[in-house]
């Protein structure tokens, strides 16, 4: 499944789409780092938004748009040259009441 079209991968896209109709594309991944790094442009695209919520402290793979708050408690990014960070908003973990009332104030839900 390797960056390139093979029969393999074909004919298992092919099973995919037929048991999950509304698939209209599949892309593959070959890292966690790549597949996060299309679930954020999925979602972005989806929702019409530019933000981003996060977990504090989660890994995400090492995608240039959820490095801010890897290191916990730390609040500055793993990195310089990031993405602008206000459009990535950390939620803290395992807290839910919090999290909501951050996502309110942000105007996110």
């Amino acid at each position: 499944m390797h960056g390139t079209l093979n029969k393999n991968s074909i004919e298992l896209s092919e099973k995919i789409s037929k048991a999950v109709p509304v698939a209209e594309k599949i892309r593959y991944a070959s890292t966690g780092t790549e597949a996060t790094m299309y679930a954020v442009r999925l979602a972005r695209t989806i929702t019409k938004r530019k933000t981003i919520a996060k977990i504090e402290g989660g890994w995400h793979g090492y995608t240039t748009d959820l490095l801010k708050t890897v290191n916990w408690p730390f609040r500055k990014s793993e990195s310089s040259g990031l993405t602008d960070e206000k459009h990535i908003i950390s939620l803290p973990y395992n807290n839910l009441e919090k999290s909501v009332k951050i996502l309110k104030m942000k105007k996110m839900i």
